[in-house]
């Protein structure tokens, strides 16, 4: 079975993930994003523990495109560090075939 990859981040509220989302489509970095929240985030920040609800986007893209998508969401998320977590998730063979009809593979490592 092929390979896409699913990049998770966090954005501060609903409108934030939902701009990135968009960006992330509409450069045809990803095929699909989904977005769920509010979610409850603890960290720890600047030496303090922070609590703060945030959104996470759930980016469905290529292997090909993963140091592209990476320097796109660090360029545009309005966090200092946004979380990028990439994870290599094997897929149905139609579904790894849309994933990759929909990414614009050129000038991809």
């Amino acid at each position: 079975m092929p390979l896409v990859i699913e990049v998770t981040t966090t954005c501060g509220c609903q409108d934030s993930a939902r701009e990135l989302a968009g960006k992330l489509i509409d450069h045809r970095l990803a095929a699909c994003v989904q977005i769920s929240g509010p979610i409850e985030s603890m960290y720890r920040w600047e030496e303090k523990v922070q609590r703060e609800p945030e959104w996470s986007c759930t980016i469905k893209s290529s292997v090909k495109v993963r140091h592209k998508l990476i320097e796109f969401i660090e360029a545009h998320h309005a966090y200092a560090i946004p979380q990028i977590l990439v994870a290599e998730i094997t897929a149905s063979d139609r579904y790894a075939a849309w994933v990759e009809s929909e990414i614009d593979h050129r000038d991809s490592v």
